[in-house]
């Protein structure tokens, strides 16, 4: 399996060190699934 046929679970992704973690998945081409605790705006375009 490659990147584009996994899922990753990233919990937390409005905090500092989710929000780290989704972009630098996102960024390597890594599909994502994340947990918010709080929805802003500014991470609309992580959804």
């Amino acid at each position: 399996m490659d990147k584009a046929e996994k899922i990753i679970l990233v919990t937390g992704a409005t905090g500092q060190q989710g929000g780290a973690v989704a972009r630098h998945l996102l960024k390597g081409g890594w599909k994502i699934k994340a947990t918010l605790k709080n929805f802003i705006m500014k991470y609309w375009d992580l959804i």
